[in-house]
């Protein structure tokens, strides 16, 4: 009996020793589970990044080569043309509706941009699909600003008042706006205030001059 009972004591010990072991194997397996998880997530996060990065860099060459020539032709037929009316009007854009308050077209005007329609055509276009490309977050927008902003805005706002006249009256929602719009509306208003800050700056730095006399 003696002898009995000791066997179902050792073989019980041994039996709870096995589960024990079997406990700590399932959460060593777990911790090493989640840690490929998330490795996989940041691998993930990395690859994804770097794609837009890539991405990004393919449309800053993309407009390089392809959008500002355009833009530039575009411009010297313009000239060449003698049309004024981009000249004439100068409008703003804010949340997202172009300000067609002051704008003037004659019909003499009309005349004359008809003479241009395929290059701008050619032009917004091009500028179109870069601007999806970028809004969409296909590619890094952040990376593409530094690089393009100030010539994207005054490239955009210079054909503002051609924009303003395909903007029918009742376009009021984001869904109706061009990604080119969307993007120019977000990027001025960055341009904008980057410029505040480094203001701000500056008089913070000339108040602290003031304060140490």
């Amino acid at each position: 009996m003696d002898y009995s009972n000791c066997m179902i004591s050792i073989v019980s010990c041994i039996a709870e020793v096995v589960l024990a072991v079997c406990a700590i194997v399932a959460l060593v397996q777990l911790r090493i589970s989640k840690e490929q998880l998330q490795r996989q997530k940041e691998e993930f996060s990395v690859n994804s990044h770097r794609d837009a990065i890539k991405a990004a860099i393919e449309q800053i060459h993309y407009y390089s080569i392809e959008i500002i020539p355009s833009y530039n032709d575009l411009c010297k037929k313009i000239k060449e043309k003698d049309i004024t009316f981009f000249d004439e009007n100068s409008l703003i854009m804010e949340n997202g509706k172009i300000d067609t308050t002051n704008l003037s077209v004659k019909e003499l005007d009309i005349e004359k941009i008809k003479t241009v329609l395929t290059e701008f055509g050619d032009v917004s276009n091009k500028m179109e699909n870069f601007a999806i490309c970028i809004t969409s977050g296909v590619a890094d927008q952040e990376f593409a600003f530094n690089a393009l902003s100030d010539v994207f805005c005054s490239e955009v706002e210079r054909f503002l008042p051609f924009y303003a006249m395909l903007q029918e009256k009742d376009s009021n929602s984001s869904e109706d706006i061009p990604a080119t719009l969307l993007l120019y509306q977000k990027w001025k208003d960055r341009i904008k205030l980057k410029k505040l800050q480094q203001e701000q700056r500056k008089i913070e730095e000339e108040l602290q001059k003031i304060m140490k006399k």
